[in-house]
């Protein structure tokens, strides 16, 4: 894990420090994390991914749908929103028209524990509540085969005047790569120092059983 988060870390470092790219280039990309340049037509699909923190509040992301003008398909994150106390839910508007954005090609967040049936449909026309974000389960809401759909979301750079809250945090609620290496090493440590107490005890045992057998003889 220390690995994977670092690796994505200096992806992301690295994507600032080179030119945009349009998205279709950008998905071509190994790199987890990429600049992206591109212009666009949003779709009507909205989508509400539940269960994410931010600052220690509840709430959930926005996505909506956009294709290219090159014609693929990404989920650009609209952004972060709290949820009222009796979890209502919010006014849902989907952008229209093209629009063209600037921003970083991130992985999508990780699927995790499913904690309910997914999606969802909301009230509102194509619009989905999810409990995870699974191209393979949205592509067909929108008409798309799972291909057609990256695995990949488009964050918009925060500055840009769309949405609600985001920011440049590529790991949000998660522990930093050193917090996963001092972990690693306090269980090698304590695994360790089991090992080496059973170790000290089965050979305390065996001399002790050797001790009392030698005693037997003697007597006899």
């Amino acid at each position: 894990r220390m690995a994977h988060k670092q690796h994505l870390l200096d992806s992301q470092a690295d994507a600032t420090q080179h030119s945009a790219l349009p998205l279709m280039a950008a998905l071509a990309k190994d790199s987890p994390v990429v600049a992206v340049t591109d212009c666009g037509h949003w779709q009507p699909m909205l989508l509400l991914l539940d269960n994410q923190q931010r600052q220690g509040a509840a709430g959930h992301i926005s996505y909506q749908l956009m294709r290219s003008d090159a014609g693929q398909h990404v989920l650009v994150e609209l952004g972060w929103r709290r949820w009222d106390g009796a979890r209502s839910l919010p006014v849902l508007e989907a952008y229209q028209g093209r629009q063209c954005l600037h921003g970083q090609l991130l992985p999508a967040p990780a699927i995790g524990l499913r904690l309910a049936q997914q999606p969802t449909a909301l009230p509102t026309a194509h619009s989905w509540l999810l409990t995870a974000l699974d191209s393979a389960q949205i592509a067909p809401l929108a008409g798309l085969a799972p291909e057609q759909l990256p695995t990949r979301v488009l964050r918009p750079d925060p500055a840009l005047p769309l949405g609600y809250a985001r920011d440049d945090v590529l790991l949000p609620n998660t522990l930093p790569p050193e917090k996963h290496l001092g972990y690693a090493v306090q269980w090698f440590a304590l695994a360790a120092a089991v090992m080496i107490l059973a170790l000290l005890l089965t050979w305390h045992g065996r001399r002790g059983g050797q001790g009392r057998g030698g005693h037997g003889r003697m007597r006899q």
